[in-house]
């Protein structure tokens, strides 16, 4: 399950603004960084960062965290990166970024290479991006993962400052651990989760909504797609009491996880339940 949340969340520690430029995600993004990983945002030389599902070694080190509006990511440096441990993804000519995916034991490399761009293909992987092109001028990351939040950056900011040359890694990716103090079993990661989407709609007096899966693109989360009847058919139904952590209320367009059930006979319609933001952090309701 997505895991569970407390209240609300607590004001930003000295020195963390530099970090989160004091913005509500990026605080989320850090404290869960802390919590599950138990790293800070510095960096550290010895860490140990492995593939999270498959427990190859991607990287010996980080550069630092770096707190963007498209979640929590760690920054490599080149000789950080175990190359050996990852395989190169086929990518077009005006990329921002090559695509590498970590190795899986079992999985197949063309099952991975040649899955169908929107299908949620390509392997189970921890994904590395290399960095071509900076995003400066691009205020608002692409909406493709309960992570992402629109803050409008400014145009010569862009909506996270990824380096040119720099390898970058989803936090929600990998596994760590700290040779300087962990046991040689020790794992630390962020939690499963069933599912993860955008809420698409809610209704406050009612107490009910829908969530669109990652993934599911139409008319509610991206302005384009198919009909509306095909497009509410893969909505997940969610309700008041499904929200995790005392909170009551969710905002149209925030990011969630949760768990999945079915509502049974008749309709047989899929329901959300331990509703809770990225990372298994407080929604955004409790979070200032």
């Amino acid at each position: 399950g997505a895991g569970p949340t407390g209240t609300m969340a607590d004001d930003e520690p000295p020195g963390d603004a530099v970090h989160t430029k004091g913005l509500w995600n990026r605080r989320r993004d850090l404290r869960c960084v802390r919590r599950h990983l138990g790293i800070g945002p510095d960096g550290d030389p010895d860490v140990e960062v492995r593939c999270a599902r498959g427990d190859r070694v991607i990287a010996v080190g980080y550069r630092r965290v770096l707190l963007g509006d498209h979640g929590p990511y760690l920054e490599l440096e080149r000789e950080h990166v175990r190359w050996e441990n990852l395989r190169l993804m086929p990518g077009g000519a005006a990329r921002f970024y090559d695509e590498y995916r970590a190795i899986v034991d079992g999985e197949s490399y063309d099952d991975i290479a040649h899955s169908s761009l929107g299908t949620g293909g390509g392997g189970r992987g921890a994904k590395l991006y290399d960095q071509l092109r900076a995003v400066e001028g691009q205020g608002n990351p692409p909406r493709d993962s309960a992570w992402a939040v629109a803050n409008n950056r400014p145009h010569e900011e862009g909506y996270a400052a990824y380096v040119v040359g720099k390898i970058y890694v989803g936090a929600y990716d990998v596994a760590v651990r700290d040779p300087v103090v962990d046991a040689d079993d020790v794992r630390r990661a962020m939690p499963n989760t069933t599912g993860s989407g955008r809420v698409a709609w809610w209704k406050p007096a009612r107490g009910v909504g829908a969530i669109v899966p990652d993934g599911v693109v139409g008319a509610r989360n991206e302005g384009r797609g198919g009909g509306e009847e095909e497009f509410a058919a893969k909505e997940v139904l969610v309700t008041r009491d499904a929200i995790a952590g005392g909170a009551d209320t969710l905002a149209p367009g925030e990011g969630v996880w949760f768990d999945l059930e079915s509502s049974g006979p008749p309709s047989d319609r899929l329901i959300a339940s331990n509703v809770t933001g990225p990372g298994g952090e407080p929604v955004r309701q409790l979070c200032p």
